[in-house]
């Protein structure tokens, strides 16, 4: 009965508690719906879509819009600020960072007009956050530092201890151990002044996890702990089954294996029902430790649980991980068909998903089981296709071949310190048997003059030779040195060429990838596909022309040239940029008499689509871009690419097709590429026994030639040239169009659904008018603001 009251009454006050939360969010509501439109609404309204953000995304953003709308009709500038702000938040939520960023800054102008500097402090910690997300480290950081200098650390202490500790994030992330614990260590004493337990706690976990990474396994578990007893006494289950997880791993990193399990095992009792996204990291973690302790039944049983969840949630990084320890458990049993089957499983969804790595790894476990299974022919196969990627990426060999390095460095020195100190101590040792030999035959045979005179001779050429033995000792170690000093150098280099190529490789597939999540988004999949396709395609081509640098730089590789049209190597470079040319309405025209070249295929056709892919970046929204060829009257076709854009500095000319040589890019958006697709032109071409360079005058436009073995037949006719469907309105158009433009020039990008209403309105009455409204749409899909604009001032 004792329990049943006690039951009872918790009961009561969960339901009086979610009973008046309810009643506060209807409050707003009514005040909301049914308030004229002044300022209280506005603010409820705000207040509606923070409390709305994580239940209703939806909703919370048609409040947002609502209040901005009427903030700005009764001029209510504190309104629009916050309502921007939250239109950010809703917007990084969904992950559209782009448009996040948009809106965060456009909240930190209007906060600095009305001097609101909280709202300044917090929309700078959110562009931070936007650029972390988003891999631009140095970025968020001096956005983070931003914030600090316009922040008074007594005024608003707690901004200062998050944004301190933000910086701390990134730091460790780059594995700046150093930097990332002073960091948070400033946080933790703020947050200690503050009597803000649930932060201290944060922060000593996060000092544990930099602790841990350091290997100082004594000083992460303490922190861990510390954070353990918080967690416990505000019953914070989510952070707690978390900082349990990291106590299993130091335990299992340490060999206590048996306290590992004890750890792993609360983590996921708790994250059954508290964090759920824990449980698959928890589950392969204690497979592994069973498999470790040869315990193959309670390895089966994790293994089992973990992939029941990675099928639910279709997480494939978790999938790929399972396929790999049932392939490793199987091992462990000698059968190794099974393990094979299933090394095959994760090497099929590495693939399927180019995770570059977990491919990698599944290679070198399948060359295992072929040479177990004397499948020799297979190991050969696989062991060479493992060879070719480990070549092509960053491994952690490099950093391997660093610390060996080092290592023998250090060792040849202390050998070299060695040799000379014993050198050092036998002259020393012969000296004083000298001297003793000289002084016992003065005292004892004073008649045997010569015969010291002759050992004094002898020793003294000993003497000569030690020491000639060791001043080229001396100068081998000098030698050894400066061999070493070079190597490091050459080793700085390579690391910085790592770093580089990677900031590099961020930029040129971070558009491409926001393409792909944003048309993921749209539920008319067929309208979405080709630029789904295409974006996956430009990473494709960026990938392909890493790889292919490396192989021509490497060797020189096999081509298999045919006789080919050249107009049909045109088109169908020209298919593969459809998408690029016409978010910009680009005219393609093609003045390519009948030619037939003898050329690889497959290498020309990229050669093509990296030049005209280049020609649409730099030209402007409806530019234009010619193909021409000229007979060289040596057995060579010359071919002619050639745009009407920014064009490339006269002191850059000659640097373009290095590999990783960046030409100045005007600000329309456009990231700066690796420089990869030019070099690759320039290997191609000179496969073919060709040459390839290029023309520009800067503000007019640059022109692209190489030449390929190739014939003009004269009696033929003319090729069609190929252009893109140019939009061209009448005045008749333009009349009928007058009414709807100015709607929709009261209507953002990001409106789709309005923007759609509108165009359904619109009636098709002849091709121009149909390709305007699809050119509206591309624009929206693709959140070109620009193109959008164009598109309306035409009319």
């Amino acid at each position: 009965m004792k329990h049943f009251s006690i039951i009872f009454f918790l009961t009561v006050i969960i339901s009086t508690c979610l009973l008046a939360q309810n009643n506060y969010i209807d409050s707003l509501t009514i005040v909301a719906t049914k308030a004229q439109n002044d300022t209280s609404k506005v603010n409820a309204l705000i207040e509606l879509t923070v409390k709305l953000l994580h239940y209703e995304p939806e909703k919370s953003e048609q409040y947002a819009s609502e209040a901005l709308s009427i903030s700005k009709n009764i001029n209510y500038k504190k309104g629009e600020a916050n309502a921007n702000a939250k239109l950010g938040n809703i917007a990084y939520v969904n992950a559209d960072f782009n448009k996040a960023l948009e809106f965060f800054n456009i909240s930190f102008e209007q906060a600095l007009k009305i001097e609101n500097i909280r709202l300044q402090i917090s929309c700078i910690n959110n562009i931070g956050n936007v650029y972390d997300e988003q891999g631009m480290i140095d970025s968020a950081i001096t956005t983070y530092n931003k914030g600090l200098n316009a922040n008074d650390s007594a005024t608003w202490p707690l901004a200062h201890a998050v944004l301190t500790f933000n910086i701390g994030k990134l730091y460790s992330e780059q594995s700046k151990y150093e930097l990332a614990l002073e960091k948070y260590y400033y946080s933790l004493k703020i947050a200690e002044n503050l009597n803000d337990s649930l932060r201290v706690a944060s922060y000593n976990y996060n000092i544990g996890v930099v602790y841990f990474e350091l290997g100082m396994m004594e000083k992460a578990l303490k922190k861990y702990l510390f954070a353990t007893e918080i967690y416990k006494k505000f019953n914070n289950l989510y952070k707690l089954s978390t900082v349990y997880s990291g106590i299993a791993m130091i335990y299992k990193n340490t060999g206590k294996t048996d306290m590992a399990i004890e750890y792993f095992s609360k983590s996921i009792e708790i994250s059954k029902t508290n964090n759920k996204a824990a449980l698959p990291n928890s589950y392969l973690s204690l497979a592994d430790i069973y498999i470790t302790k040869n315990n193959i039944s309670e390895a089966e049983k994790y293994l089992d649980l973990c992939f029941k969840i990675a099928t639910e949630i279709n997480d494939y990084l978790v999938l790929i991980n399972v396929y790999q320890e049932y392939g490793k458990l199987f091992v462990l049993k000698k059968d190794y068909k099974s393990a094979l089957n299933n090394f095959r499983k994760a090497k099929e969804i590495s693939l399927q998903n180019k995770a570059l790595i977990y491919y990698h790894n599944s290679l070198a476990s399948l060359t295992e089981c072929y040479i177990h299974l004397n499948m020799n022919d297979s190991a050969v196969a696989s062991f060479y296709e493992f060879q070719t990627i480990n070549d092509s990426i960053f491994s952690e060999n490099l950093d391997n071949s660093l610390a060996e390095m080092e290592i023998k460095y250090e060792t040849e020195l202390k050998d070299a310190e060695n040799k000379n100190l014993k050198t050092e101590n036998l002259l020393h040792k012969q000296t004083i048997d000298n001297k003793n030999i000289i002084t016992f035959v003065i005292l004892l045979i004073l008649g045997l003059i010569i015969l010291i005179a002759v050992i004094l001779i002898i020793n003294r050429k000993k003497l000569q030779k030690a020491n000639g033995l060791l001043y080229r000792q001396k100068e081998e170690i000098k030698t050894q040195a400066e061999n070493i000093k070079v190597v490091n150098t050459e080793l700085n280099k390579l690391n910085n060429y790592k770093t580089e190529m990677t900031g590099m490789l961020v930029h040129d597939i971070k558009n491409p990838l926001n393409t792909i999540i944003g048309h993921t988004q749209i539920k008319d999949f067929k309208k979405s596909f080709s630029y789904i396709y295409g974006a996956a395609h430009t990473i494709l081509n960026i990938v392909s022309n890493i790889l292919d640098v490396q192989k021509f730089e490497s060797s020189i590789p096999s081509i298999n040239t045919t006789d080919l049209k050249l107009l049909d190597l045109i088109n169908e470079a020209m298919t593969k940029i459809e998408i690029l040319k016409l978010e910009k309405n680009i005219n393609i025209e093609n003045n390519c008499s009948s030619i037939n070249v003898k050329a690889d295929k497959q290498l020309i056709v990229r050669v093509l689509v990296n030049l005209l892919t280049n020609a649409v970046k730099f030209s402007e929204f409806d530019g234009k871009i010619v193909i021409n060829s000229h007979n060289l009257n040596n057995g060579f076709i010359e071919i002619e690419v050639k745009d009407f854009g920014s064009g490339i500095e006269i002191g850059k000319i000659d640097t373009i097709f290095d590999k990783f040589a960046q030409n100045k890019i005007k600000s329309s958006g456009i990231a700066h590429s690796t420089g990869l697709g030019l070099a690759f032109c320039k290997h191609a071409v000179e496969a073919h026994k060709g040459k390839i360079f290029a023309k520009s005058t800067k503000g007019k436009g640059t022109s692209f030639y190489f030449n390929l073995p190739g014939k003009i037949y004269k009696n033929d006719t003319e090729p069609e040239k190929s252009t893109s469907e140019i939009l061209k309105l009448t005045n008749e158009d333009k009349l009928y169009l007058t009414s709807f433009s100015l709607l929709l020039k009261d209507k953002k990008i990001y409106e789709t659904t309005n923007i759609k209403q509108i165009l359904k309105q619109i009636e098709d009455k002849n091709q121009n008018i149909i390709t305007w409204k699809e050119r509206i749409l591309l624009a929206c899909y693709t959140s070109s603001q620009k193109n959008y604009y164009n598109l309306l001032n035409k009319i």
